[in-house]
């Protein structure tokens, strides 16, 4: 069983403590798949500070082009968090992120559809 498997299991028992104990080692090495996976289960935990913290998480990778991390930044800013309302231009940016790494193309088949106009 993979590290990401277990925080897979960890993060649907809601042992987001075993989630961060897991993934955060990596992440904070720089590791993307890291960054992005818990980035991604800190956003869904229905908590304003893990969100916080997810969101900052996606952004390390998305920023650098990790389309993967755009791609679940932008939906969780499409939303938003707790505390947090929905970013339509954040949300634009990153899906432009996703976009042009190629990302968005494996996993819609209208990458474009979040385009304005499309």
């Amino acid at each position: 069983m993979s590290i990401y498997d277990e925080a897979r299991g960890a993060y649907h028992r809601n042992a987001f403590d075993e989630v961060r104990k897991l993934l955060e080692p990596l992440a904070s090495q720089g590791d993307l798949e890291a960054q992005t996976a818990l980035g991604t289960y800190l956003t869904l935990t229905g908590d304003q500070t893990s969100y916080t913290e997810g969101v900052r998480w996606l952004r390390t990778a998305a920023d650098i082009g990790y389309g993967h991390a755009a791609h679940n930044l932008a939906t969780a800013l499409s939303t938003g968090g707790p505390d947090s309302p929905p970013d339509r231009t954040e949300f634009l940016k990153y899906m432009e992120i996703a976009h042009r790494s190629g990302f968005e193309a494996s996993v819609s088949s209208d990458p474009l559809w979040w385009k304005p106009g499309n």
